[in-house]
């Protein structure tokens, strides 16, 4: 009676009862080879498999010519089954490498047939012959339906066709290809009238590339790292772009340029070099910046300090900012006063600083830079009300009498101080796990929050506090048996609660 039940069990057709789309869905993870076998299973299982809109040609696991020219019949008499069916998306992926000279036709066969059932996306993974050249059909952008078109030839050479029409692809992404069209912006600007995503990653053979358009809307680089002569000058005009990542970088900034208008732009990532030149325009929208620059960067340098400067400059509306350690290290602070930041050098930023009001400045080293600054602000802040100036002991009388003999533009008050102290402001303070600590003495005023977990690994035993502001501490800690312990002692705590 159970095997019965189990053999009805296992012969129920349940793909054949769910809707079309869900069956077709699933039979969407199903490899050529499986939906094959699933076409002889049953009639219903063999019209679900022709009629399926997702196809994935994968011809790459079969090396050898017999597989492989088993493979290409299936697929080609699988095709003449579907009659021009309404195909969403197809997938080719294909190794060139060791295959017979009519591989290519086939391919662009496939490609043909998907053109003619008005596929929507089309995705290209494609391994070429050492110094072959793949031509992407002019058919392809002639396509009405096909919105999105996926290219990745592992580092081949791709030859896109040249068109005066427009084509209707919304995304188009290439990814390891060589192109040695240098006209290649202008390609994409006037062909894709309608396009919204670009993205381009590992492209080679692009020197400058300037894409001008008025859909785009997300726009990714990713630079190849491996050549000095690709992507050196990037020009992007996008009125709708509101999403970009550039990913850039090289050993030499000489003649490497960013100029980017985009006046909607509302995320903006940038990680790689630090570029000679960059020209952001107005980012009036922007709310989320991300930078990270890798070396080689030397910070030391003017030349690299005024670019990063010029760069944040233009990013002066963004609501979230956010810079690596990299971006903002300097190796060695000293170094800046070999420049000469004069009177001379502030009036030529054109800086406006008609409505400051209070300015706090904190002097370092010898404080030549920060006085000229000083005396540039007395000269032109209109309405400046306080400056507050901190500088070491040891030359604070001669500071002062400097600063005071000074022709003041206001009626600014001018109060020094002594250095701010650059002990650690700490809240709150959580020690977890922490090894290899007998003792731990703490005073601090501003401590209001602290935390210790795990007393009982033998090694904390005292623990002194002295903090007027705490108003919560715990202490947590298990012996071995599981039960709450607190083996150290605290011998000394002096808070309000």
């Amino acid at each position: 009676m159970d095997s019965a039940n189990k053999s009805q069990f296992c012969d129920k057709d349940r793909i054949s009862n769910l809707p079309v789309h869900v069956a077709h869905h699933i039979l969407s993870f199903l490899t050529m080879e499986e939906l094959a076998r699933m076409c002889l299973t049953s009639k219903k299982h063999r019209e679900l498999c022709i009629s399926i809109p997702f196809l994935t040609i994968n011809g790459i696991p079969y090396r050898s010519s017999a597989k492989r020219a088993q493979f290409i019949n299936f697929i080609d008499r699988f095709l003449s089954l579907r009659n021009g069916m309404e195909t969403r998306q197809v997938t080719i992926c294909w190794s060139f490498k060791n295959g017979n000279s009519d591989d290519e036709y086939r391919v662009l066969t496939w490609l043909n047939h998907a053109i003619g059932c008005n596929v929507k996306l089309l995705e290209l993974e494609l391994v070429l012959d050492e110094d072959a050249v793949f031509f992407l059909p002019l058919g392809v952008f002639h396509c009405d339906s096909l919105m999105e078109l996926k290219v990745n030839l592992n580092g081949g050479v791709l030859k896109l066709p040249s068109t005066d029409g427009i084509c209707n692809i919304q995304s188009l992404s290439l990814r390891g290809v060589q192109t040695f069209d240098q006209n290649f912006g202008e390609w994409v600007s006037s062909l894709c009238k309608q396009l919204k995503l670009l993205s381009l990653a590992h492209v080679h053979g692009i020197t400058d590339i300037s894409i001008e358009s008025s859909s785009l809307q997300d726009l990714t680089i990713i630079a190849p790292s491996t050549s000095q002569n690709d992507f050196c000058r990037i020009t992007i005009s996008a009125e709708m772009l509101k999403k970009m990542r550039l990913d850039w970088r090289f050993n030499s900034s000489i003649g490497k340029s960013l100029k980017i208008y985009a006046p909607n732009l509302v995320t903006f990532s940038l990680y790689g070099s630090i570029a000679s030149s960059y020209c952001l325009g107005n980012l009036k929208h922007l709310l989320y910046a991300s930078f990270k620059f890798y070396g080689p960067v030397n910070t030391n340098e003017l030349s690299s300090s005024q670019n990063i400067l010029e760069l944040l400059q233009c990013i002066c509306t963004v609501k979230c900012l956010s810079l690596q350690d990299s971006t903002i290290t300097s190796r060695n602070p000293r170094s800046f006063e070999a420049y000469g930041f004069t009177r001379g050098y502030w009036e030529s930023q054109n800086l406006v600083f008609h409505q400051l009001k209070a300015a706090v400045i904190e002097l370092c080293n010898k404080g030549v830079n920060e006085l000229e600054f000083i005396k540039f602000l007395l000269k032109h802040a209109t309405v400046l009300e306080k400056l507050t100036v901190f500088d070491p002991p040891c030359f604070s009388s001669e500071i002062s009498k400097v600063i005071n003999d000074y022709e003041k533009v206001s009626s600014a008050e001018v109060v020094f101080a002594p250095k701010p102290s650059n002990t650690l402001q700490l809240r709150q303070l959580y020690l977890d796990h922490i090894l290899g600590i007998n003792d731990i003495s703490i005073k601090s005023s501003p401590l209001q929050e602290m935390t210790i977990i795990d007393l009982s690994s033998g090694d904390l035993c005292n623990i002194r506090v002295s903090a007027v502001m705490l108003k919560w501490m715990e202490c947590y800690g298990a012996t071995s048996e599981g039960h709450s312990a607190c083996p150290c002692s605290i011998l000394f705590i002096s808070f309000q609660i």
